[in-house]
């Protein structure tokens, strides 16, 4: 994993940026936050607070870019709630976003303002 700076016009909303590349992925431990995923294929998703500690493999075709929303965000950025959101994660009807892993995460963290 790899983190990535949050812009600084976006630390009211954004509390961290990374990028997951390979096979090895980190386990994931329980949080109060929902987080923006960028997949390999441009889609994106909404992924709901982990309630449990897990561990999953990453999609093939490149890497996975997140953004981890503060608290209360969602709410505000997307008009669902929090407790909503699955933790598997839901489909977010934002297009396609091309380029990089760098340019997909700038795009994506952008779209909710």
């Amino acid at each position: 994993m790899t983190a990535l700076p949050v812009p600084a016009d976006l630390t009211h909303l954004v509390a961290a940026t990374w990028v997951l590349d390979g096979d090895t992925v980190p386990r994931g431990l329980p949080h109060p936050t929902v987080d923006l995923l960028v997949m390999p294929d441009g889609a994106c998703r909404l992924a709901g607070p982990e309630t449990r500690g897990r561990q999953g493999a990453l999609p093939g075709g490149g890497p996975l870019v997140g953004v981890r929303l503060r608290p209360g965000t969602v709410t505000g950025l997307f008009g669902v709630a929090a407790d909503e959101v699955p933790l598997t994660g839901t489909p977010l009807e934002v297009g396609r976003l091309d380029g990089s892993a760098t340019e997909r995460l700038g795009e994506a963290a952008t779209e909710g303002r």
